[in-house]
């Protein structure tokens, strides 16, 4: 390493600011400017400096390299070599936040890091891994999320390397058992928050994938002999029956990753090559999403305004995996402190909250949303949570304790807030007792976030622009285009947002749905009264450059 620095208790950064005033690429002046603006900013300073175009990167860049021998990397489009990441210990990596980037053709290995004048942390890196030390310098704190996303915690290193590819050989599993394969296969699925896990078999090979952000990315193929073992394998911790491989099952098992637990549901089934299966992942939380964070943004004050109600069904509809426990539960966190007793019934408990009663479903014991609810109603409850709505004595029981002075939060499916009422009614539901207990619907979906790490501004092709404009008419826009980057795995997305309507219930409506009208006309009342359906939350939020045209044409209902 060619390194010259000044001793230690002068930064990094520090020393490339001194750089930069010696070749006057920046005064003293617009130093001062910087360092006084953007107060709050998480940006170190030489972000800053950027920001504001005093100098591009590629001059920051070449002022460091010329002068210090130490080059400037982007962790977003930086290749990764898992063979260095198997030399670097994750608790060391974190703890001198360091990432391996790869081994060098002159046997050195380079590493990322924000303090490359760290000479005692050269010296531990080469006794580690046996390698001398090439330190990349990287301009922001992105690194922490970058060794969260590329280590995985209690993988043997034999098997890192592969399990972190999208294409695992067939032949890498000899020297793993199927115990250790299913171990660190559902250790990843957390790491990289898989929704699912699916194994399927195909002609020669079988595919294992993750749901991730209601997308699915193939992970890895074996062999059908793997498969047929690691499918024992998890039967076995569901509790399956192993010998049968034609019939649907169903089951269940839970691990603990660091501090949580993590539920798993299983189905399998016999397809065309084999048998398949689905783990679904349930992690535990203990910790509430407001509703800001949903994605609400202009609506969030009706839905608060519905929520200060003292007595009342709020219904909040849409597909599976379309957010609703979570919106029920950042409502519910909205009333904790006012509200007394609040009960839940619920399959499973996603949210373990001690300010909650909370009952888990068990059809074992006897107990389902229909009992659980009657047995809620007899413990006096201010406030009533039942995870879903599904048949007529749940929904029954629900407009019952709404109409006796509770405040009843449930989800139902239905494809958004207006036909919620039908769904109601479908049930068995009398037309008056439904339009009286509910006083507000809430439709929602899912759709995916761009990367802000990455994403690009961008036009919209003649095709999105027609379906933009059937939404909004007219102001200024900030469209932008997925591009892809190590942060999203190249997807261009990253996590989601909620697309939400709100139905508030007034005279109007109520009259409709006791004349059991149809969910059309619902919806056109509904407009009248200031709705902002699905399709235009949805197109604000490509709008405001959160999502994309074809993200909200996928996931977001259209209704005339």
């Amino acid at each position: 390493m060619e390194l010259d620095l000044s001793p230690k208790n002068n930064s990094f950064e520090d020393r490339v600011i001194n750089i930069l005033l010696e070749l006057e690429f920046i005064s003293e002046e617009q130093l001062e400017i910087v360092k006084k603006s953007l107060p709050n900013s998480k940006n170190s300073i030489l972000e800053k400096i950027l920001k504001k175009k005093i100098i591009s990167k590629d001059v920051l860049s070449e002022a460091i390299n010329s002068k210090l021998g130490i080059s400037i990397i982007d962790l977003k489009t930086t290749p990764i070599d898992p063979k260095a990441i198997e030399l670097i210990p994750e608790e060391f990596a974190k703890k001198n936040r360091i990432l391996p980037i790869n081994l060098e053709k002159d046997g050195t290995i380079k590493i990322a890091t924000l303090t490359p004048n760290n000479f005692e942390l050269a010296s531990n890196i080469a006794l580690i891994t046996g390698h001398q030390t090439k330190f990349a310098f990287i301009l922001n704190d992105s690194i922490d999320e970058m060794i969260n996303k590329v280590y995985v915690s209690g993988v043997p290193q034999n098997f890192n390397k592969n399990i972190k590819s999208n294409s695992i050989s067939v032949n890498n599993t000899n020297n793993i058992s199927p115990s250790e394969f299913v171990e660190n296969i559902t250790i990843q699925a957390i790491k990289r928050k898989a929704s699912d896990i699916h194994i399927v078999p195909e002609s020669n090979t079988s595919m294992i994938s993750f749901r991730i952000d209601g997308s699915l990315h193939k992970v890895t193929t074996i062999s059908m002999q793997f498969h047929e073992s690691i499918v024992s394998r998890v039967k076995v911790l569901a509790e399956m029956d192993i010998s049968e491989t034609r019939r649907p099952q169903d089951g269940s098992f839970t691990i603990k990753s660091g501090e949580r637990n993590v539920d798993f549901r299983v189905s399998s089934m016999g397809i065309t090559w084999g048998e398949m299966m689905v783990v679904r992942i349930l992690e535990r939380s203990s910790s509430l999403i407001n509703l800001e964070d949903l994605g609400m943004e202009s609506s969030v004050n009706l839905w608060r305004k519905l929520l200060s109600l003292p007595f009342g069904m709020l219904l909040v509809s849409g597909p599976t995996g379309s957010g609703k426990t979570t919106t029920l539960y950042a409502s519910v966190a909205e009333l904790i402190k006012d509200r007394g007793n609040i009960m839940t019934v619920e399959d499973p408990v996603e949210y373990r909250l001690e300010e909650l009663h909370q009952i888990e479903v068990n059809r074992q014991a006897g107990i389902d949303f229909s009992t659980g609810l009657k047995s809620i109603m007899r413990m006096d409850p201010d406030v009533v949570l039942v995870g879903e709505i599904r048949d007529a004595e749940t929904a029954k029981t629900a407009v019952d304790a709404a109409l006796t002075g509770h405040l009843v939060l449930a989800s139902i499916h239905s494809n958004d807030a207006s036909s919620a009422f039908l769904r109601l009614l479908d049930m068995g539901i009398e037309p008056y007792m439904a339009a009286t207990a509910v006083i507000g619907c809430l439709g929602q979906r899912l759709v995916r976030k761009l990367d802000v790490n990455c994403a690009l501004p961008g036009k919209l092709s003649e095709h999105e622009a027609l379906s933009y404009h059937n939404e909004i008419k007219r102001g200024t826009a900030n469209f932008k285009i997925p591009n892809g980057c190590n942060f999203c795995d190249f997807s261009g997305y990253l996590g989601r947002t909620g697309v939400f309507e709100i139905l508030s219930v007034n005279n109007d409506i109520r009259n409709l749905v006791i004349s059991r009208s149809s969910g059309q006309e619902i919806h056109k009342e509904a407009l009248k009264n200031g709705l902002i359906p699905l399709r235009k939350s949805g197109m604000i939020k490509v709008q405001n450059g959160i999502t994309t045209v074809p993200e909200i044409m996928k996931n977001v209902f259209f209704i005339d």
